[in-house]
């Protein structure tokens, strides 16, 4: 059964958003998919809402944890019900609206209610669909890791990562002291900041590919290169160094055109390709390593012998 979503005094008013829709349809669970919907029933009970903010400097200034905050509180005076959900942004500037509980399901889907200025219902997003977050942060990082904190005392500090022209990415990094909760985090796949829902994935540090200086190999430094000539880092010649080389741009290890050692040359992509293969490896066995139980054994570590005077004082008790 599908039955339109209707928005709620107060939401258009304030301009928090122009449509309220459900994403996906109710349906009855057939035996052949039961296991399979199961699942889904599992990681979100029920179906999520989008929603679509209008373009506004006022929304615009709003951080996504804002945003969900208000909604909440604008729903509570307006309607008399306070909502439990959790939000996470999804693509376009929606927010994705998830009810922890039936009671709040059905308050956002009755149709039933007061409505005001019907906003425009859009087609729903089918259920297997993918969000990905495509908003700039515009967080209190202090704020937001003090939060953070409370609920996840193992970690450490957040930072935002920036590219290499040093540009502010859509993306923070969480350091922990504790590995095990590293690993719970990563099989839920999410992380709650306040009512918003953050995807995490895994965090693979960049690649130190060194090379030689001389001959600019990657396989060796320096001070092993046995080559007897100085090559240009620019065009891969033997030829008097200078910084006004006009040759054409070619790597000496693929012979493409860029420099020696930029990310693009399939050289170094291999060999940080490999270090992060390694490094996965390392942290599998450390945490087998965690789980290993040493059983005492006496024939491969036989006490210390006693002395007299350790015997003598045995025998006093």
């Amino acid at each position: 059964m599908q039955r339109p979503v209707t928005d709620r005094p107060g939401l258009q008013k304030h301009g928090l958003v122009d449509a309220l829709v459900p994403t996906v349809t109710r349906k009855n669970v057939s035996n052949k998919n039961h296991q399979d919907s199961m699942e889904i029933v599992h990681k979100t009970a029920f179906p999520p809402y989008s929603i679509t903010l209008k373009n506004s400097q006022h929304n615009e200034q709003r951080t996504d944890r804002k945003l969900v905050e208000h909604l909440i509180l604008e729903w509570k005076n307006k309607n008399g019900f306070e909502l439990d959900i959790t939000g996470r942004f999804g693509h376009e500037k929606r927010i994705l609206i998830f009810a922890n509980n039936e009671t709040t399901f059905e308050e956002l889907f009755d149709q039933h209610k007061p409505r005001s200025n019907s906003p425009a219902w859009k087609r729903p997003v089918p259920v297997d669909s993918v969000d990905f977050v495509e908003t700039v942060f515009r967080w209190n990082i202090n704020e937001v890791q003090d939060e953070l904190k409370i609920t996840y005392p193992p970690l450490i500090k957040l930072t935002i990562m920036h590219s290499f022209i040093n540009k502010p990415l859509n993306l923070v990094r969480a350091d922990f002291c504790s590995l095990e909760q590293v690993k719970k985090l990563m099989d839920t796949g999410r992380i709650s900041i306040g009512h918003m829902k953050n995807t995490l994935k895994q965090y693979h540090p960049p690649a130190k590919i060194s090379k030689c200086m001389k001959c600019f190999s990657h396989h060796h430094n320096t001070k092993e290169c046995s080559s007897q000539v100085q090559l240009c880092v620019r065009c891969g010649l033997n030829h008097p160094f200078n910084n006004n080389c006009q040759n054409e741009i070619k790597c000496v290890n693929c012979s493409q055109d860029h420099y020696v050692g930029h990310l693009a040359c399939p050289e170094v992509r291999q060999i940080g390709q490999n270090q992060k293969i390694k490094r996965t490896h390392l942290l599998i066995n450390q945490e087998q390593d965690q789980h290993l139980c040493y059983v005492f054994n006496k024939q491969t570590f036989p006490p210390f012998p006693s002395s007299p005077i350790q015997q003598q004082n045995h025998e006093d008790f």
